[in-house]
């Protein structure tokens, strides 16, 4: 189902998210079912579960030529040094952009679906959107870190 995109400044963009412990839980896929459906329909390249008013630690990151990975309880667990700056925009600040200045390469530790960890080593821009989408989980939008 396709859900409506909670936009800026709704306080629940703000709050934080909260640790998934349950992983074979229907209604754990059906938020990931709509959440995908919201983000094709939108056109995105991620979403993460605030977007669509829950509070759950999960998001969707769909970087173009990337494939889609869907993560949970992601954490950041290193960066590079070397940074670089491109402009972003978001579903939940329609119609605005600027530049994020962010590191290049990442490494991240997530859940799937299933529960099973997965660690990976990603650069460029599906580097950047993982780190979009992991801001959302932490209450942080790009606006936070645009340059103008």
């Amino acid at each position: 189902m396709i859900r409506p995109i909670i936009t800026s400044p709704h306080n629940v963009l703000r709050n934080g998210t909260v640790i998934v412990h349950e992983f074979q839980d229907a209604k754990l896929r059906k938020l990931v079912h709509d959440m995908r459906e919201t983000m094709i329909h939108a056109d995105g390249v991620g979403i993460a579960a605030p977007q669509i008013g829950s509070d759950l630690r999960i998001a969707i990151v769909a970087a173009p030529n990337e494939g889609e990975r869907v993560i949970v309880n992601p954490k950041i667990t290193r960066t590079s040094w070397r940074r670089w700056v491109m402009d972003e925009g978001c579903l939940s600040v329609p119609g605005t952009f600027g530049p994020v200045r962010r590191p290049w390469k990442i490494t991240v530790r997530y859940h799937d679906t299933n529960g099973a960890l997965h660690e990976e080593k990603v650069g460029g821009m599906l580097a950047r959107v993982f780190q979009h989408e992991i801001d959302h989980l932490n209450g942080i939008l790009f606006i936070d870190k645009a340059k103008k």
